[in-house]
C-alpha cells in the first residue's frame, strides 16, 4: 500500500474515531485498526541505481585552475573556479555547482547550477546544467572510460544548439587525487571540435 493511498484511508477514518462507535458494531473494528505510517514516503519503495556508486569520485568540493574562451576563437583566459557535488533527494540526484572567480580578466564569470543521475531504462548517465547566460546543457555517458568520465550533449542558448562534450578526469601518478575538467565545443560549419575551457582541480 503506498504512503498516498495510507494518507487517504487516513483521512476518511477521521469522522469514525471522532465518532467514538460502541465495542460490539461494526465500526470498532476500523477505530481499533494501527493508523498509518505518518514517515512513510513515495521513495521508500525505490532505491537509487547502484550504478550512481560510479558518481561517488567526483562527491566534494574542487578548486580549480585554468584557462577558458567565452566563445570558439575568442582569446584565452586565465580562470579559478569551484566545482561541488553532493548527494540529493534521498540519494538519487547529485547536485552540481560550477562557478568561476570574477577578475579583471574575467569580469563576465561563468556560473552553473543543475544534477546528475542515472537513467535506467536509458541504461546511461544522464545530466543537465543550467547557466548564468539563460543556456542549459543536456548531457549523457555511459560512465567511467579508464580514468575518463565524458557527458555527450547539447548546448542550447536561444535558437542556437551546439554538440559538446564536457570531461572529467581523474589524476593518476602525480597527478593522483586530482581532476581535469574540460570543456569542447564541436563547430557546427567544420564539425572540428575546439577547446572552450580546461582547468585542473584539488580538493
Amino acid at each position: 500500500m503506498t504512503a498516498l493511498v495510507q494518507g487517504l484511508l487516513a483521512a476518511l477514518a477521521v469522522p469514525v474515531l471522532l465518532s467514538a462507535p460502541d465495542a460490539g458494531s461494526p465500526d470498532a473494528a476500523v477505530s481499533s485498526a494501527a493508523p498509518p505510517d505518518a514517515g512513510a514516503r513515495p521513495s521508500d519503495e525505490f532505491h537509487p541505481a547502484a550504478a550512481l556508486a560510479e558518481l561517488r569520485p567526483l562527491l566534494g568540493a574542487w578548486s580549480c585552475a585554468g584557462k577558458s574562451r567565452s566563445a570558439p576563437g575568442a582569446p584565452e583566459l586565465p580562470t579559478r573556479s569551484t566545482w561541488k557535488f553532493a548527494e540529493t533527494l534521498d540519494g538519487f540526484w547529485m547536485s552540481v555547482r560550477f562557478e568561476q572567480e570574477r577578475s579583471a580578466a574575467n569580469p563576465h564569470p561563468v556560473w552553473a547550477s543543475g544534477v546528475f543521475g542515472y537513467d535506467d531504462e536509458g541504461d546511461r548517465f544522464v545530466g543537465q546544467l543550467a547557466l548564468n547566460d539563460g543556456s542549459f546543457e543536456q548531457l549523457g555517458s555511459p560512465g567511467w572510460e579508464g580514468d575518463r568520465f565524458n557527458f555527450h550533449g547539447q548546448y542550447r542558448l536561444g535558437d542556437d544548439r551546439l554538440s559538446f562534450r564536457r570531461s572529467f578526469e581523474r589524476g593518476s601518478g602525480k597527478q593522483s587525487g586530482r581532476l581535469r575538467v574540460t570543456l569542447e565545443l564541436q563547430l557546427v560549419a567544420s564539425g572540428d571540435w575546439t577547446i572552450i575551457a580546461d582547468e585542473l582541480c584539488s580538493r
